[in-house]
């Protein structure tokens, strides 16, 4: 009997963890990440803003894709600047809060023709990054929003054994998606791009820090 009830849970556990580790190659959960030193931008694009716990970005994700689809803009080149480290704490000493994280969400101005541009300009506040130096990893991105948090969790701790503890302190990464449209559909099953920039001048980001500073 005891053999037979072994028999029973190990086919019952085969049959539960197949499709689980199934998924789990898909999203790259085994793949190792590579990461370089590399150029990045420079890169325009329009924005909104997240502040709260990153298990809460979804919500604002969609919030925003439906304010560009209400601004007439149907789809989103999507990209994310994490103004605070993911592995705790908040950037050079800003009050972020417990648990809480702050995301620019953004599309990016040169994948968009002359006409949709002015209208999303119009609509949303734009920031300008220039070329930057960064450490760089792609990753695979599918079609679900567990690829934004698989990608991370390979990528970042490979990242941050390369940076200083002086940089980490003003750690900022940035994220660049697949084509997105306006109702958060993902239209191309590529890669995201992680970089973290190095040696840029400590006030670059301001404007999107105060984006926060205003809503305190």
């Amino acid at each position: 009997m005891g053999m037979r009830l072994l028999r029973f849970l190990l086919i019952v556990l085969m049959i539960v963890a197949g499709p689980v580790l199934g998924f789990a190659h898909y999203l790259g959960a085994f793949r190792k990440a590579s990461v370089e030193r590399s150029e990045f931008g420079p890169i325009s694009f329009i924005y909104g803003t997240h502040a709260g716990p990153l298990g809460k970005l979804p919500v604002s994700w969609s919030s925003f894709l439906e304010e560009i689809e209400s601004a007439g803009i149907k789809r989103c080149s999507a990209l994310a600047v994490y103004l605070d480290p993911p592995h705790g704490g908040s950037r050079g000493g800003s009050q972020a809060g417990a648990g809480k994280r702050r995301v620019i969400l953004g599309c990016r101005l040169g994948n968009m023709d002359s006409e949709t541009r002015k209208l999303a300009q119009e609509a949303f506040p734009s920031f300008d990054l220039p070329k930057l130096q960064v450490l760089s990893a792609t990753f695979p991105f599918k079609r679900n929003f567990a690829s934004f948090f698989v990608g991370p969790m390979k990528v970042y701790p490979a990242m941050t054994a390369q940076i200083s503890e002086n940089n980490r302190e003003h750690f900022v990464s940035i994220e660049i998606y697949s084509l997105v449209d306006a109702k958060g559909v993902v239209r191309a099953n590529e890669h995201t791009l992680f970089a973290i920039p190095v040696d840029y001048p400590r006030d670059l980001f301001t404007q999107l820090d105060q984006e926060f500073d205003d809503k305190q």
